[in-house]
């Protein structure tokens, strides 16, 4: 079936609207872990996550209670804490002066385009439905990060495990289709998006 969405949250104002939002800072556990973009997260770097914009957007983010303001990148999904609209990381925090959560103002002010992705075709030989690989990982939490990233936009998301050459990749997919044109729409759509995107068989 074609993956449908599970009701994320609804689109953000046009590029240049400043408006309020509730931030969270994030960091420890993470370092080093991959984010859902593909991006090693770096702590310190001014990066955050977000439930909807694409990877690559460059958020303007001021603290209201300091005037302190930077520029992030959002190369993470998230938050997933009811009530919390992004959560950042822990140099941005510092550079706004805000080390809890807490209200600040939000602009979009434009986007790296390096993030967005070609979609890709894999190994489509035999038979089987189509698919569409998104990550294959060895550490179970790159898998797990970014699959919850992907159930806040898309339905029929999954991790199949597969060994070669004694090691155990943790591969997470998207949708089966019967049709090589629906899978490769899937695949388009999540590349636009920054994620990268292979249609595969399935089996």
């Amino acid at each position: 079936m074609p993956l449908t969405d599970t009701g994320s949250p609804k689109p953000p104002p046009p590029p240049g609207t400043a408006y309020p939002a509730i931030a969270s800072w994030y960091g420890p556990g993470f370092q080093g872990h991959r984010t859902a973009s593909g991006d090693i997260f770096d702590e310190d770097a001014l990066t955050c996550a977000h439930r909807s914009y694409p990877f690559g957007t460059r958020l303007e983010i001021e603290n209201p209670q300091t005037g302190k303001e930077c520029v992030v990148t959002v190369n993470d999904r998230g938050p997933f804490v009811k009530g919390v609209d992004l959560d950042i990381s822990r140099g941005a925090s510092r550079a706004i002066g805000r080390l809890d959560t807490g209200s600040v103002i939000v602009r979009e002010i434009g986007r790296d385009a390096s993030y967005i992705r070609q979609a890709r075709i894999g190994n489509i030989s035999g038979k089987g439905f189509y698919t569409v690989q998104v990550g294959a990982f060895t550490a179970p939490e790159n898998a797990e990060h970014l699959l919850a990233g992907l159930k806040l936009g898309y339905s029929d998301v999954r991790i199949s495990g597969v060994v070669v050459k004694g090691i155990l990749y943790r591969r997470v997919r998207a949708g089966k289709f019967g049709r090589l044109s629906q899978a490769l729409g899937l695949a388009r759509r999540l590349a636009r998006e920054g994620y990268p995107a292979w249609v595969v068989r399935g089996y």
